[in-house]
């Protein structure tokens, strides 16, 4: 695989820490030591194959995918309960300690953010993320100014992106169904997300929907209402990959039944039009990923003394390229309380570096060029992850033998090429 394709995700190694998220590319970064997934859509996944062999942290939905849909072998998976601080030791010694709570990221089933605490003080790593209203009042969210740095999901940082709440788009597209009561209905969707849509759609018409047997699966591990079936014969309401939702394909369609298209997607906002030059495919703006001002209200509601932009590249609207990330906007949000460098432990530096090089290498106590630096963390009610019998150096993680340069560039993955949704599948919008 090409760099620049490894380098288009989302994911990336916080800097000065063995931590990893998204990134599971370990011979471009042998300091990663620690590997956190915060969903299962493919552009965050990539790397994640049979073969892979070291600890992956997320949340027990995801872990379910890993094994059934990527294969990855059970005992690779941790799964971490949501909301709940969970301690991951940090060295070989265990004398520097992770806290890490999964928080809710509403975007997908499965989906998490990451709050980490530890010598480097507070950072959030929101993933891919569209918080529920509720999120803000919740006791998970960190209060205002002690977030050091948030890695911010900037997918739609652009003020072209103002997208109505999932509740109203829901109601438009129930609209669109009940007009059209003697049709089939084709709804385009990526492999994984927008089933509470789907859920609400069958409750409301009393439908089976059709779906694949990934969803279907899904729906017993979840625990969904009975509202699924995997006879298209059952219903008139059909779920497709939204990439084979063409005008052509419709067209196709409708020469047999009367057939209309939906499309809930978010990816032609800004543009004035659905990109569709037939009437029987309606795109509908629903979105996953949080919107211009909803960024800008959670960063108001945080307060973190730093931002950065989980893409480096905000996207424009459809067709319209891209811009360089930047999170100006912001300014006036951020905590301006917290100054100097943070200091790396000797424990984890030796931790971050490949085994045989630890007791050769001269270790450096000075400041790192992370974040600002940070408040220690309060200690608090956390559940103590036990080390595992299969990894090495006493169970703590597996340690990485290959010496590769590290790049500057690892925290700032770079997507001046924006893939485009037929390439990539089920990146969900």
């Amino acid at each position: 695989m090409k760099w620049s394709n490894i380098m288009s995700g989302p994911g990336l190694v916080i800097p000065n820490t063995p931590i990893a998220v998204d990134y599971f590319y370990r011979w471009s970064a042998p300091s990663a030591k620690l590997f956190f997934l915060t969903h299962a859509h493919a552009d965050h996944t990539a790397g994640l194959t049979p073969t892979w062999s070291t600890t992956v942290y997320c949340s027990p939905i995801t872990a379910e995918i890993l094994s059934y849909k990527f294969g990855v072998d059970k005992k690779w998976i941790h799964p971490l309960e949501v909301g709940t601080p969970s301690l991951i030791p940090l060295d070989v010694e265990g004398g520097e300690m992770l806290t890490v709570t999964p928080i809710p990221a509403d975007h997908c089933p499965g989906a998490v953010m990451f709050l980490f605490e530890a010598y480097f003080g507070c950072v959030l790593f929101t993933g891919d993320f569209r918080p529920s209203s509720e999120m803000y009042e919740s006791a998970l969210l960190p209060e205002s100014g002690v977030v050091d740095c948030l890695y911010l999901d900037n997918t739609y940082l652009s003020e072209e992106y103002v997208f109505p709440t999932r509740t109203e788009t829901t109601e438009t597209i129930i609209r669109i169904i009940d007009s059209h009561p003697d049709h089939d209905i084709i709804i385009g969707l990526h492999t994984l997300g927008k089933e509470s849509l789907l859920i609400e759609i069958a409750l409301r018409f009393k439908k089976w929907i059709a779906v694949d047997s990934f969803r279907l699966w899904l729906a017993g591990v979840v625990g969904w209402p009975d509202v699924f079936t995997g006879e298209q014969a059952d219903t008139n309401i059909h779920v497709y990959r939204q990439k084979t939702v063409t005008q052509s394909f419709v067209d196709k369609l409708n020469k047999v039944n009367p057939t209309i298209a939906i499309l809930p997607t978010s990816l032609y906002t800004g543009l004035g039009h659905s990109g569709f030059r037939g009437d029987n495919i309606f795109v509908v703006n629903y979105s996953d990923h949080s919107s211009y001002p909803e960024l800008l209200r959670f960063v108001e509601k945080l307060r973190p003394a730093k931002v950065v932009p989980l893409l480096k590249n905000n996207r424009r609207p459809f067709g319209a390229g891209v811009t360089p990330a930047s999170v100006e906007m912001f300014d006036t949000f951020l905590s301006t309380d917290k100054l100097g460098g943070v200091v790396v432990p000797v424990s984890v530096q030796r931790f971050m570096l490949p085994r045989t090089w630890r007791k050769a290498w001269p270790v450096n106590e000075g400041p790192s060029r992370a974040c600002p630096k940070p408040k220690r963390p309060k200690s608090r009610g956390v559940a103590f992850l036990a080390a595992s019998d299969e990894d090495e150096d006493d169970g703590v993680v597996e340690i990485i033998e290959d010496v590769v340069e590290l790049s500057d560039d690892l925290g700032h993955p770079d997507i001046s090429e924006h893939p485009d949704i037929s390439e990539h599948p089920d990146i969900s919008e």
